[in-house]
């Protein structure tokens, strides 16, 4: 009977088996880090675009309710407003004294987020005047104010630009162009970073300031 061979693996073998189990390990893991980093990238860049999208709806809607706009900063602050046209009604020589609800919109960028200050106010002639002459400036666009974390209303922003398009006269604006970049920071994203521009219109009439009524106005007849 032939003797079996027993001697098992020499330490050559054994050595060499475990490089090439190493080597296997070694490139699967390379491939699955690669593939991993590879879907956290294309993650990134979806959920920039997705943001970016959501932003510039809502960015539109503000625009479609507003009936006058100003653009500061030199296109980095967009001021809205949505001032209802309703008209006063005269009796008796003087002004029916009415509540004319009447609301600022300032969208603006800072430290890599987009705010929105919302100002509501009744004083219709407030804002009259504004439209009238802007301020150079408001308080929440000083370097000095802290934004309000509860007016954030996007974040990874790269850049906020507002321009009237092209044969627009800025004095009777009735669209504007807005730009917004949107970037992830740090190194595993690749510096990821998406840009859109949309002109938006407004869905109501231009805002224009009315003459100030006379001293004696015609009292209103009504049928």
């Amino acid at each position: 009977m032939k003797k079996l061979n027993d001697k098992g693996l020499t330490l050559v073998e054994l050595i060499i088996a475990i490089s090439m189990a190493t080597m296997v390990i070694a490139a699967a893991t390379v491939f699955l880090y690669n593939a991993e980093r590879s879907y956290r990238i294309s993650q990134y860049s979806v959920d920039l675009q997705m943001e970016a999208q959501v932003l510039m709806e809502q960015m539109s809607n503000w625009v479609l309710e507003s009936n006058h706009m100003e653009i500061m900063n030199g296109g980095k602050v967009l001021v809205l407003y949505q001032i209802p046209q309703e008209k006063l009604v005269y009796a008796a020589a003087e002004p029916v004294a009415t509540t004319v609800p009447c609301q600022r919109l300032i969208l603006y960028g800072r430290d890599g987020k987009l705010y929105i200050d919302v100002d509501n106010t009744s004083s219709r002639d407030t804002f009259r005047n504004e439209v009238k002459a802007l301020p150079s400036t408001f308080p929440c666009l000083s370097a000095s104010t802290s934004p309000n974390p509860e007016y954030c209303i996007g974040e990874h922003v790269e850049f906020f630009d507002v321009t009237y398009p092209n044969g627009v006269d800025p004095s009777n604006a009735n669209s504007v162009e807005i730009k917004l970049s949107m970037k992830e920071g740090g190194e595993t994203t690749q510096g990821q970073s998406y840009i859109v521009s949309n002109v938006f219109s407004l869905r109501n009439s231009v805002y224009t300031v009315t003459p100030e009524p006379s001293a004696s106005p015609v009292p209103t007849s009504t049928p």
